[in-house]
């Protein structure tokens, strides 16, 4: 039940982007030169985000996490271990390499929507950046606690 309540939420929030995709794609367009797009996650709708609005964009992801992980295929993997290479990837070969796009691995702070600012603090270092965009998509995905009553 857990799995399969995991999987809707991912499934309705990839819905959510695409429409939101759609509409700034056709409502949208840039003034000299391309604009910044942030989006923070790097997972499944972060990723098709990041490769559908790049052709349009200047797209730079942000992720907390190194690498994208296929979560309903890792029970698999406990029976037969040498299926989690098929379910992972590191982001930033993928992202900047193949799709052109800027990969941070780190954690946003604060988003400033007045100022179209967020801060990241990057993984390995003790400082804060600031970066800035025009669109920010949130694709960090959902939660549900397994004990909490609601499930949110």
């Amino acid at each position: 039940f857990w799995l399969k309540a995991q999987c809707e939420a991912a499934f309705c929030s990839f819905l959510r982007v695409c429409l939101f995709f759609r509409c700034l794609c056709h409502h949208v367009t840039p003034m000299v030169g391309k604009s910044r797009v942030l989006i923070i996650g790097g997972q499944f709708s972060g990723n098709f985000s990041a490769r559908e609005l790049k052709k349009r964009f200047h797209v730079t992801v942000v992720d907390a996490k190194e690498f994208f992980e296929y979560t309903p295929g890792v029970l698999r993997a406990y029976v037969k271990p040498a299926h989690l290479d098929a379910l992972t990837f590191n982001l930033q070969p993928v992202l900047e390499r193949r799709m052109g796009v800027k990969f941070i691995w780190g954690e946003v702070k604060s988003l400033d929507g007045k100022e179209k600012t967020a801060t990241i603090k990057p993984i390995f270092f003790d400082r804060l950046d600031t970066v800035s965009f025009d669109y920010c998509l949130i694709c960090s995905g959902c939660n549900f606690g397994p004990f909490h009553s609601h499930g949110e």
